[in-house]
């Protein structure tokens, strides 16, 4: 992990946006968890529902994610415009309801 934070490391988890911005203290800062600081967020933020929520359901509280039909359809819109952008299939834990629902948002898309 001590390499986490070297930018072009195969290790860095530290957005290079994030690492690379002046120093803020967290006081300071409008929002205590900005997008650029979240690991791979413009990769998995369009499916937070599926493929972010199930293992940090404190994230998706913050941020004021609300996996409900609307957004569970836009993020099967979206997998099906980039189905290389994020893994194929969404962690083990996602809820029952949640996966049932967005296989059959898959099927009409």
């Amino acid at each position: 992990m001590r390499n986490g934070c070297i930018i072009g490391n195969p290790g860095q988890h530290l957005p290079t946006a994030w690492a690379t911005s002046p120093y803020v203290p967290k006081y300071e800062l409008t929002d205590a968890m900005p997008d650029e600081a979240i690991y791979r967020w413009e990769t998995y933020g369009p499916v937070a529902c599926t493929h972010v929520c199930p293992w940090v359901p404190s994230l998706c509280e913050y941020k004021g994610i609300t996996c409900d039909r609307r957004r569970l359809e836009a993020e099967a819109v979206h997998l099906a415009k980039f189905p290389a952008a994020v893994p194929e299939k969404p962690f083990p834990t996602i809820g029952t309801d949640e996966k049932a629902m967005l296989e059959e948002l898959m099927e009409d898309v």
